[in-house]
């Protein structure tokens, strides 16, 4: 009965640790205010920089996963590249190693009850004096960091009754059953309890209580090293391709750094003594972990080092999704600008490819009923390559270009602002509920048939592309959003269509209509500039009396 209530209450130091660390990590995360933000986005321009605000932060606000979800947030948002991404990750993880400092000096060699408790008193005043203010979230994590403190000496207390109870000799401490243990436990546990910080303070306590030999401590702490990873490889299923690569390049690192720290367990252990001894510190067990954990997480950020860059590039081409494989262009080579021709080459494919997706896209939100969620994503994606497009174009302008290329780059400028208007139109187009019958609903479906195929004839990829056979379409679509105009306006001034559900299915025709016209527009652009460069089928057998600059007989929109 004694072991279990004794075991019972160091489960009760696990908790008030885990409860400690949690109000501390939220009140520091709500004290800080934007400071996550401004130094995640401004102090991560170099590897090096990244690394330490990587360590910082962490070490600030006591929480890996929170700072590793708060990057990924960014990578997301297009605020810091991958490559940034990863090199916090990395500072994270030394930053995280802070618990086992705090665990090392206080916990184990001061006895923290004659100031902690007041510490969680004067917390709970100020937050409870200003709920709402900044104030409040200092004073929770201040009552959170005396709770923890609290967690930390009961640990100490109840390992410490523990070591009198528990036979050390019936526990595998040697060979590979020993290591092998000892590294599960910690890395169980960590998964079991979502923090490193937690298992390596259990190791510490319990190692300068004398429950276990150091070098076992040693390995359960490698062990929740590598069962951190669980947390983001937990928040990276089903999760953007982002988060993915993040939650790889985190498992790599944790892996690499254990592999390391358990080869060289031994020759590491001795040299942090040697350390500790030089400074004339204490070399007990606490600190020894302590700085064990700093400087095997250190030593895998070497060595992860001159790998890094490679890394980074082979996970940017892993986990693509079809949003980021439509962004990427296919046919833009900077190499090519000085050869400013086949630069131009390039860009015609990638528009043409642009125009072919924003094409089809323009083409699903043709219709009644709701639309698509992916078709948010996919404008979202067509408008990123639009800009790598533009900006491919800019560097080309840079230098000194023959005539007839420069003639064509104002022409593809216009054809790319087109599309872009065609992506924009098709993207915020809300449909109107049909609540059509009769003739408007036959009209209504008609103009859809003829918008689809105006659409399917402005590709200029298409084999069959005709500019006769567009400007005929253009034509044809036109006629119809006329008739389906007069006879929508002819049902409510009678009466029969009330007035905001007329003016609903007026915008949202003219929508379609304006979209289908800049794509025939963008088609007549383009169209002269692809046979010019022979690519694709480029009608053949266009009227070669037709202007190329993009003027059409006919037009929906003036």
């Amino acid at each position: 009965m004694d072991l279990l209530a004794d075991l019972g209450a160091l489960l009760g130091g696990i908790g008030l640790f885990l409860l400690g660390m949690w109000l501390m990590t939220d009140g520091l995360k709500l004290a800080a205010g934007g400071t996550l933000r401004a130094v995640l986005e401004h102090g991560t321009r170099t590897p090096m920089r990244a690394l330490l605000a990587g360590t910082g932060l962490t070490a600030t606000v006591q929480s890996s996963s929170a700072v590793t979800v708060a990057t990924v947030g960014f990578v997301n948002a297009g605020l810091l590249t991958l490559g940034q991404a990863v090199w916090v990750i990395y500072g994270a993880n030394i930053g995280t190693t802070m618990t086992g400092w705090i665990v090392a000096v206080t916990g184990v060699e001061v006895r923290l009850d004659a100031w902690a408790l007041p510490l969680v008193g004067i917390g709970i005043l100020l937050r409870t004096s200003g709920p709402s203010t900044r104030r409040a979230a200092w004073g929770q994590a201040l009552a959170g960091f005396a709770i923890f403190l609290v967690g930390i000496q009961s640990l100490k207390s109840n390992f410490s009754v523990l070591a009198t109870q528990v036979d050390l000799a019936a526990l595998p401490t040697q060979g590979l059953a020993g290591i092998a243990a000892f590294f599960a436990v910690g890395m169980v546990l960590t998964v079991l309890i979502q923090s490193s910080s937690a298992t390596s303070a259990i190791a510490i306590s319990a190692a300068a209580a004398g429950l276990v030999p150091v070098h076992s401590a040693a390995l359960v702490m490698i062990g929740a090293d590598l069962g951190t990873s669980s947390t983001a490889a937990i928040a990276a299923a089903g999760a953007t391709p982002n988060a993915r690569r993040t939650a790889v390049s985190h498992v790599l690192f944790n892996g690499v750094t254990t592999i390391f720290a358990v080869l060289t367990l031994d020759l590491l252990i001795a040299g942090v003594d040697r350390v500790l001894a030089l400074f004339g510190s204490s070399q007990g067990p606490a600190m020894t972990l302590a700085l064990f954990s700093t400087t095997f997480n250190i030593i895998g950020v070497l060595l992860m080092w001159p790998f890094t860059g490679t890394m980074v590039r082979l996970l940017e081409r892993s986990f693509v999704s079809a949003e980021e494989d439509l962004a990427r262009p296919r046919h833009l080579d900077a190499t090519l600008l000085e050869v400013p021709a086949l630069s131009l080459r390039g860009v015609l494919l990638e528009l043409q490819r642009l125009g072919q997706e924003s094409l089809r896209l323009a083409g699903d939100t043709v219709g009644p009923g709701p639309r698509d969620a992916g078709i948010a994503r996919r404008g979202a994606a067509l408008d990123t390559l639009a800009d790598r497009i533009r900006r491919h174009v800019a560097q080309m302008n840079r230098a000194v270009l023959p005539p007839e290329i420069a003639e064509a780059i104002g022409q593809v400028l216009r054809a790319l602002q087109h599309y872009e208007e065609v992506l924009e139109r098709s993207t915020a187009r809300v449909h109107a509920d049909t609540g059509l019958d009769g003739t408007l609903l036959d009209l209504q479906q008609c103009f859809a048939t003829d918008i689809r195929r105006l659409l399917a004839a402005a590709d200029t990829a298409a084999p069959a592309f005709s500019r006769a056979a567009l400007d005929q379409s253009l034509e044809q679509a036109e006629n119809r959003y006329q008739a389906l105009k007069r006879e929508l306006l002819a049902e409510a001034a009678a009466g029969r269509l009330p007035i905001d559900a007329m003016d609903r299915h007026m915008l949202d025709i003219a929508r379609l209509r304006r979209s289908a016209e800049r794509a025939a527009r963008a088609a007549h652009r383009l169209a002269p500039l692809l046979r010019t460069a022979a690519i694709g089928s480029t009608d053949a057998r266009a009227d070669t009396g037709q202007r190329g600059n993009g003027a059409s007989p006919a037009s929906l929109g003036t």
